[in-house]
């Protein structure tokens, strides 16, 4: 046969086969900045065409991956209450198939963390949600929205509590924002404190999750500039692609219940950054197989 499946690196596993579970939420409707995550999803599953399948510096073979890719949420754009209800329905429904599988989302912007977040919590019951973001996303409510993607942190800290997150690369938020996560006991990890200490920073978050179910969320403005530089809210001054990678190899091992990777804004379908998102899911999952607990 001579096709092109354009499913995420090709797969095409049935739910019940797999351990991993692809699902776009192409949402962007609070977008402050720079639109258009909302077409994230559909740019990097071309971009993974192109990855190869196996990668020399973790020794892992992504074909081993098992993976399904169940295609987007119908996004009721303008409308946070209806998107929300599609995307936990239809997370719901891959857990309800098989409650091992790991659901990764692809978005849009970072709120659809939430919609994950609230879905997994049914099954998985508490989590920590390590989550690598410029922005700490801790804000009662922003231009009037409690669901902006500005409060992200805030919301699903009233899900599983402040002090099961773990922000990672901060470098942005407001003063009010950074005193009241500090006060209800987020774990802080700003982008200066590592960068001056990388050892023992990776040590300490090393230490607050192993073990652990996580949910691992990460916004791509995360990365420095000179790394990844579509995205919808641009920050100088972050952390590199071998930053991220190091600091998920030196956990010893948790149990990775969900994925979510927000904020990219390709500016073409053939995109550099889409490619670089493709190779950082599928490390990601590669990385969290060979750690699970």
């Amino acid at each position: 046969m001579f096709r092109i499946n354009n499913s995420f690196a090709r797969r095409e596993l049935a739910l019940s086969d797999a351990e991993f579970a692809i699902l776009g939420i192409p949402y962007d409707s609070s977008s402050s900045f720079i639109s258009g995550s909302r077409n994230a999803p559909l740019a990097i599953r071309h971009a993974s065409l192109e990855i190869e399948d196996y990668d020399i510096e973790e020794n892992i073979d992504f074909l081993d991956l098992k993976i399904a890719d169940v295609g987007d949420v119908e996004v009721a754009f303008g409308s946070f209450d209806e998107t929300g209800k599609r995307a936990e329905s239809e997370i719901r429904d891959i857990l309800k198939k098989n409650k091992n599988i790991k659901p990764v989302i692809l978005g849009g912007e970072h709120t659809v963390a939430y919609f994950a977040a609230s879905a997994v919590k049914e099954v998985h019951g508490s989590f920590i949600f390590l989550v690598f973001d410029a922005h700490l996303d801790y804000r009662q409510s922003y231009n009037e929205n409690p669901f902006s993607h500005a409060c992200t942190c805030r919301r699903i800290s009233e899900l599983i509590g402040a002090e099961n997150i773990v922000a990672v690369g901060i470098r942005s938020a407001s003063k009010e924002e950074l005193s009241e996560a500090e006060k209800s006991g987020v774990k802080i990890i700003k982008a200066v404190d590592f960068l001056s200490n990388k050892e023992k920073v990776k040590k300490e978050i090393a230490e607050k999750v192993e073990g652990k179910k996580l949910h691992i969320s990460l916004d791509f403005d995360f990365f420095d500039l000179s790394n990844v530089s579509e995205v919808s809210n641009p920050e100088p001054g972050g952390l590199t692609y071998r930053d991220y990678l190091e600091i998920l190899n030196a956990i010893p091992s948790f149990n990775a219940i969900c994925f979510d990777f927000t904020e990219l804004c390709p500016k073409s379908f053939f995109s550099s950054s889409s490619a670089f998102a493709a190779k950082t899911i599928l490390k990601t999952l590669g990385i969290a197989k060979k750690k699970q607990k």
